[in-house]
């Protein structure tokens, strides 16, 4: 959802195709075999995945999360 400044929404919906398996209760990963990035939001989203995270900056993310998880009592 985004929308900020008035009590407005604006709500985009994703329509999820081949979700036979969530019916069976099995989560299934889908690629679209597209790249996309923006460093900036470009008013659209799309399915498309975006270039792996590099690892150590992640590894070094969840451990900041999880120390200011404990500070503030989260």
């Amino acid at each position: 959802m985004e929308g900020t400044g008035i009590d407005h929404a604006h709500i985009k919906l994703v329509p999820m195709h081949s979700t036979e398996n969530l019916k069976r209760g099995e989560w299934k990963q889908f690629f679209s075999g597209k790249e996309f990035w923006f460093d900036k939001y470009e008013g659209w989203i799309c399915s498309g995945g975006g270039p792996k995270a590099d690892e150590a900056r992640l590894k070094k993310l969840a451990e900041n999360l999880r120390r200011s998880q404990k500070i503030y009592g989260g």
